[in-house]
């Protein structure tokens, strides 16, 4: 089992780096967490930013794992209901599942339709920096629903 997290930009804040870190640590009982970030693009239109780092994004998907966009327009899921499809995701394609998370202003509509999903993680929006910890919260959230644990009441 493998869990991919696929991001435009770097996380930066100091206390986010941390809370990743440390769901990555609370994730390794259950599965392997890696982090993959790809450099944002500035000092372009938006339109041209954002084109770039979707063709960038694109180059990591892959066909042996199932690929999940996260995107305001996405599918909003309450978090059993998340562990439900993650737990749906694990069991396709060798239990590889790639989130992709894009740059401050979202992906190219037009890549949409390259991955097997969106969600979205609340109609509210976050910086991509915060996006990654919420994320991962919400995937050791997963596990713990699954497997079971005192970590979800």
């Amino acid at each position: 089992m493998g869990i991919h997290i696929v991001a435009v930009g770097k996380i930066r804040t100091t206390f986010l780096r941390s809370a990743c870190d440390e769901y990555i640590k609370r994730l390794s009982r259950y599965c392997k967490v890696d982090m993959v970030e790809i450099r944002s693009n500035k000092g372009g239109s938006i339109r041209i930013n954002v084109e770039r780092e979707s063709k960038n994004v694109l180059r990591y998907i892959r066909q042996d794992r199932t690929n999940i966009l996260l995107d305001e327009e996405g599918k909003e899921v309450a978090s059993k209901e998340f562990a439900d499809l993650l737990w749906s995701w694990m069991s396709e394609k060798g239990g590889k599942v790639a989130f992709f998370i894009g740059g401050t202003d979202g992906v190219d509509p037009k890549i949409r339709k390259e991955f097997d999903g969106c969600i979205a993680l609340s109609r509210m929006t976050f910086t991509h920096e915060m996006a990654r910890a919420l994320l991962l919260e919400q995937i050791y959230r997963a596990f713990t629903i699954k497997i079971g644990g005192p970590y979800h009441h």
